[in-house]
């Protein structure tokens, strides 16, 4: 299976909806797998990007 790499950067709003990232993760996390797809890893990053993930 393909293995693919993605990098995200927080934006200003998604740092004041800090909240509601438990459920918007647990929505992209419930289609990732309703797509036949399965997360290996989830990674907060320092540097260019504040996060990285991992998926099949």
């Amino acid at each position: 299976m393909p293995t693919y790499i993605s990098l995200y950067n927080w934006t200003e709003q998604g740092i004041a909806n800090l909240e509601e990232s438990p459920d918007r993760i647990d929505a992209a996390l419930e289609l990732l797998e309703e797509l036949g797809g399965t997360l290996v890893g989830f990674y907060m990053t320092m540097g260019e990007y504040d996060l990285a993930t991992v998926a099949e």
